[in-house]
């Protein structure tokens, strides 16, 4: 080891000191990292209400399910037409902070045909009392929706498809596959 030469007092112990919280910070910078991300430090583990929910019914019917089914009358001279819209895929995840975030994939078809695949997207607060979930949205004004917990399953009351009827959503707690 090379002596330490004294440019003022207390340079060699403050370089001491110095060399040793660096090894020290050195040893636990990839623990911290490990346990920051780490499942097993999650605030919310096991909470029933938080997570992510995939959608697996709509209007009481499997996907892909039947949200509306109706006809279209539009102001002469354009002709009516047959709507249909699909709920295909979704998923909502409610955070430990209760915030969450809504995808939902629906197909329409126009008479018959596919027309388009719309996903809407919303993200909000939510407020839970026992089991009741009260969420609304900061991205579509004035959306305010509810919800029911009942084990492990989220079920939803809206309109997602923009005609107006409301239909029941119903969520699954996600599972990681390992």
């Amino acid at each position: 080891m090379k002596a330490c030469t004294r440019p003022y007092p207390n340079y060699c112990e403050r370089m001491s000191s110095f060399r040793s919280m660096f090894r020290l910070a050195a040893v636990l910078a990839p623990a911290v990292m490990i346990l920051a991300c780490s499942d097993s430090t999650s605030p919310n583990r096991g909470d029933p209400y938080t997570g992510t929910f995939v959608l697996t019914n709509a209007d009481d019917q499997p996907l892909p399910a039947t949200v509306f089914d109706g006809i279209i009358v539009v102001p002469e001279p354009d002709p009516s037409f047959h709507l249909r819209i699909l709920a295909t895929t979704g998923s909502i995840t409610i955070d430990a902070n209760e915030h969450y975030r809504q995808l939902v994939d629906h197909d329409a078809f126009v008479d018959g045909v596919f027309a388009s695949r719309v996903t809407r997207s919303d993200h909000g607060d939510c407020t839970r009392a026992g089991n009741q979930l009260t969420c609304l949205s900061n991205y579509l004004e004035g959306i305010e929706f509810t919800g029911t917990f009942s084990g492990s399953t989220l079920t939803i009351a809206q309109d997602l498809s923009g005609e107006g009827q409301i239909v029941s959503y119903r969520y699954g707690r996600a599972t990681l596959v390992q």
